[in-house]
This record gives structure tokens, sequence and C-alpha cells, in this order.
């Protein structure tokens, strides 16, 4: 099943400036799913929903939605305890190509001024960090052939992007 927002009104934001070459951002805390209860619906009867980021601005004219943001909007719509990110690597490496298992979101601003963390990465993660800080969602970012043995309950390369800890 495809959801999109050219006709379904799922996104629907004002346009804003262009950064990161997106024409717009989307809150996990500031803008729900419009669809959320129909993703619960065809989940429990067994369909997987593919969903488009392409957002309507208030004229009707489509946009660009950073996808990483509107998979937060959906998770924190739907209450999620864990988002799945699927890139194109295993996970975020440390300075040594290791992949971070585990990190806190008060950590990544630290992982991206220390140089750790760049490009395309750093903005995931500055994503992930916000979606985690709003909803408690759990983040796992990872590559597609890793997701599968995750979702499997097997060993995997990931990295967990869980809420910033908690001090006693």
């Amino acid at each position: 099943v495809f959801f999109s927002d050219d006709k379904g009104r799922s996104w629907q934001r004002a346009k804003l400036p262009v950064q990161l070459n997106t024409s717009a951002d989307l809150s996990a805390a500031e803008h729900g799913f419009y669809e959320a209860p129909l993703v619960e619906l065809m989940v429990s009867s067994g369909y997987v929903p593919v969903i488009s980021s392409i957002g309507l601005d208030a004229e009707g004219g489509l946009l660009n939605v950073n996808a990483d943001d509107a998979a937060g909007s959906l998770a924190s719509s739907l209450r999620a305890s864990t988002l799945v990110f699927v890139s194109d690597v295993s996970g975020v490496t440390d300075a040594s190509g290791n992949v971070i298992e585990r990190i806190a979101a008060d950590e990544v601003e630290r992982l991206i001024a220390d140089g750790v963390v760049t490009g395309g990465m750093a903005a995931k993660l500055r994503a992930a960090a916000l979606i985690v800080s709003e909803s408690h969602t759990e983040i796992v970012i990872t590559s597609a052939e890793q997701a599968a043995l995750w979702l499997g309950n097997q060993p995997c390369s990931c990295t967990r992007l869980v809420p910033a800890e908690v001090s006693a």
C-alpha cells in the first residue's frame, strides 16, 4: 500500500527556505501524520505501508519533506517504540571506522563538533536526536541487509540512538 501527499494530504507544511537540500522541515512535536490510524489498520491487517515524503504547501504545490523528519513524525504519531533508518552504511562510525553501537541523543552535537560524524550522516543524526528527544522513540541506523537481521532478532551491525542519559 502506497501513501503520498499529492492527493491524500498526508504531510501539509508551510514552505520554508531551502536548507540542506530540502524545501520543508517537519518536526515530530509540531506535526502529526494525518493517516496514522489508516497505517495502523494496514499494518494490523498484514500490509506493509510505503509512504512518500512528498508534501503540499498551502497552495497545493508539492514539497520535498525531509524523509527522516517525515518518518519521525509518523513514528511519533504511531507511538512507535523503535524507528529504523535504513542507510547505505551499517551505522554511525567512529574515527577508526568502527560502528558505534549506542549513542545517547545528547552526545550527537559533540560527535559532529569533533568531526567524527559529517555530511549526510550528521543531518540524519540531528534528525534522529530530535525525534528521540521529542518522542522517546529509539532510532536504529543501519543498512538494508543489517536491518533484515535486526528485524529477525539476529545479531547485526547497527547504531542505536537512545534518549539522553539521566544523571543520578
